[in-house]
């Protein structure tokens, strides 16, 4: 299962990042039917029919080897983090049993989407250039207990490509978006500030 994983990982990375001459360009490529433009979401795109969260952080003024340092120093020191790799240009790794704070959300047991309450896993990767890196996250999955294993993009996306408009789906991609948008900022801990 794990290579499964890995290899669907691969195969998804390479179709994202292979669309377009630059990972890092803000374009949007033919084969992204980006959803974010027009819907309640700022991060998740449909890309071949799958959920995929992609959101580019800016660190204006630092160079790329800076920010290459700073990721490789902080992203492994992450709770929940597997399979952390990096080549020349990209870092790779999972994220696994990741609870959503509904909490934080607002949101209560019976006023929420069921599968909020089970850990949330994904593969990830993370490229970089001066000023900025875009992290790519995708086969997003929830581990629900006596249902198995249940895929963001089957609660979002409708199977003729369009989005759900139910509220509690829409809550679920809107509490997915924020948390992962928010566990991977990195900041420079050895700043002078």
């Amino acid at each position: 299962m794990k290579i499964l994983n890995t290899l669907l990982f691969i195969a998804l990375s390479t179709s994202v990042y292979s669309q377009t001459s630059d990972p890092l360009n803000d374009s949007e490529s033919k084969n992204d039917k980006s959803i974010s433009s027009d819907t309640n979401y700022k991060y998740l795109k449909n890309i071949n029919n799958q959920i995929v969260f992609e959101k580019i952080y800016i660190l204006d003024s630092l160079k790329s080897s800076q920010i290459e340092e700073m990721l490789i120093s902080n992203i492994p020191n992450l709770s929940d983090i597997y399979d952390f790799q990096k080549s020349s240009n990209i870092i790779t790794f999972s994220i696994k049993g990741v609870y959503i704070d509904v909490k934080k959300f607002g949101l209560r047991r019976m006023s929420m989407n069921a599968i909020l309450a089970f850990p949330m896993n994904a593969n990830i990767s993370i490229v970089w250039k001066d000023g900025k890196y875009k992290l790519t996250t995708s086969n997003i999955t929830f581990n629900v207990v006596s249902f198995g294993i249940q895929k963001l993009t089957q609660h979002i996306l409708n199977s003729d490509g369009t989005l759900s408009d139910k509220k509690l789906d829409i809550q679920l991609g809107q509490c997915v978006e924020q948390t992962l948008s928010e566990k991977f900022i990195i900041t420079n801990k050895n700043s002078n500030w």
